[in-house]
């Protein structure tokens, strides 16, 4: 029963978009250093949130951020 759960779960997972990325998950997603979104969050170009001590940043100010380079 129990591994019948976790193929759920895993499941359900997998179909879900990612609305929020932490600040690793955003370089790696941008195709940049951690150093680098670090820089935008600090100079006020990207907009980011702390839960619990972690920085977390919402897919559309990444994609944003993709526009205004393009």
């Amino acid at each position: 029963m129990s591994n019948k759960r976790n193929l759920n779960i895993a499941v359900v997972e997998k179909e879900v978009e990612r609305v929020w990325f932490r600040q690793k998950e955003a370089a790696k997603w941008l195709g940049v250093g951690e150093s680098t979104i670090k820089d935008m969050r600090l100079n006020g170009t990207l907009s980011y949130y702390t839960f619990g001590g972690t920085v977390l940043i919402r897919k559309s100010d990444l994609e944003r951020q993709i526009k205004k380079v393009t």
